[in-house]
């Protein structure tokens, strides 16, 4: 595979940034933005998209809360009519969000000046319904989560932990709910109660109780006695003798002191 990074010392916008790399694009092609976790099939995506003979057309996810989300309006033939962004529930035309994945034909990025801030939702879409473009919208059976909170990411942790999304985890299984990654230790004495990974070359020690879906990343360690609830430890993160955690996203190389309790939040100090 050939991997072409875009470094864009000014930001363009999502489809200012694609236009820079048009010269790449001679055929149907995806954008999928990358602060989302879905495992939509690309392939029956496409598939839709050429049956409506479309020039673009966005995947689709029904939400609770439109104030989160960009929402979508399509009729019977699944034509789009109109967007609305972050709608108020009450007012919104839609329930329907735009995931910020997007099959295109080259000819869509036409509409896209180059060197220049503009935006898929903003700027683009509303011209090809001016001009009367053919302009559709997917909707599936997959998963979609926009990860751009705290609360986000760990929700979207906890699915993969527990088998709703499509994806696959990293080590190996062992029993139900236990994946353990190459050279990870973890002590006979300890309390495992739930989905968890334990990441490669990270240390579960003595006594320490794992309960609810926990991820421990890669290289952390836990010292014994530690009880570790629904929360994430990034790679290198150390947790101290009787450490209490619940409900947190433990950063990169953060060491929490030997007996503190922590609910909620991220935390970022450094060992």
């Amino acid at each position: 595979m050939k991997v072409h990074l875009n470094r864009e010392d000014e930001l363009l916008g999502t489809a200012g940034g694609v236009k820079r790399l048009a010269g790449h694009f001679d055929d149907t092609f995806v954008v999928v933005s990358g602060d989302a976790l879905t495992d939509i099939d690309v392939g029956r995506l496409v598939a839709f998209h050429k049956e409506k003979g479309a020039l673009a057309t966005v995947a689709l996810r029904r939400v609770y809360d439109t104030s989160e989300f960009g929402v979508v309006e399509i009729d019977e033939d699944s034509s789009i009519l109109g967007f609305q962004e972050k709608p108020n529930p009450k007012e919104a035309i839609s329930t329907l969000a735009n995931t910020g994945i997007y099959v295109l034909e080259p000819r869509a990025l036409d509409y896209v000046p180059k060197d220049t801030f503009f935006d898929f939702a903003k700027d683009v879409f509303p011209k090809f319904l001016e001009n009367g473009e053919r302009f559709t919208g997917y909707q599936g059976d997959f998963y979609w989560s926009d990860i751009g909170t705290l609360e986000a990411y760990r929700q979207a942790q906890y699915d993969v932990l527990s088998g709703k999304v499509g994806v696959e985890i990293p080590g190996e299984k062992r029993g139900e709910g236990l994946w353990v990654g190459e050279d990870a230790q973890i002590h006979p004495s300890a309390i495992i109660d739930g989905h968890v990974l334990v990441g490669r070359d990270a240390v579960v020690g003595r006594g320490v109780t794992l309960s609810g879906d926990v991820t421990v990343g890669t290289d952390c360690w836990v010292r014994p006695d530690a009880t570790i609830k629904r929360s994430i430890l990034l790679p290198g993160s150390i947790v101290g003798d009787g450490a209490y955690l619940e409900d947190c996203i433990v950063g990169h190389g953060y060491n929490v002191r030997p007996g503190e309790t922590i609910r909620g939040g991220a935390l970022i100090r450094k060992a």
